[in-house]
């Protein structure tokens, strides 16, 4: 009966492995012919040099501008947030869109379009005009709880 063998990217590996290690040399590798002196490398029990001291002089800080705060735990005072850039939001949806003139476009265009092409733009004035649906399903999910989270 004959012997198979498995043959997996595991076996390949050593396999290669096994084969491609008799023919590089340690020198191939950057590594000295005499082993003791790597031994040596590996087991090392002499001086350590000091640390090389990091001069915080070097450091640049970004945005100069920012303030800093004595400390980042607690609420930072008001006039804090007045050197940072900020946007208001807008109170409403705006556009730049005419949705009279686009109907009127679609209508007079119709026979270039396709019909869904077509539907698609009538459903965009509709929404231009009385704003798009929010998608939101209902009923609302339920709250999610975990037993090991801290209820106290």
């Amino acid at each position: 009966m004959p012997v198979t063998m498995e043959i997996n990217v595991r076996t390949i590996y050593i396999i290669i492995s096994f084969i491609s290690a008799g023919s590089v040399s340690r020198s191939n590798l950057g590594l000295p012919e005499d082993w003791s002196r790597v031994a040596s490398w590996l087991d090392y029990k002499g001086p350590v040099g000091p640390a090389p001291v990091i001069d915080d002089s070097i450091f640049k800080v970004k945005c100069p501008e920012l303030p800093t705060l004595v400390r980042y735990d607690t609420e930072p005072p008001a006039s804090f947030w007045k050197s940072f850039p900020s946007t208001s939001l807008p109170l409403k949806a705006t556009t730049k869109l005419n949705p009279g003139v686009l109907a009127r476009i679609l209508c007079k265009q119709r026979h270039l379009l396709t019909p869904t092409q077509h539907q698609r733009g009538i459903k965009v004035v509709d929404y231009l005009t009385n704003g798009a649906p929010s998608c939101q399903k209902s009923p609302a999910l339920p709250a999610t709880f975990c037993r090991n989270a801290n209820l106290s």
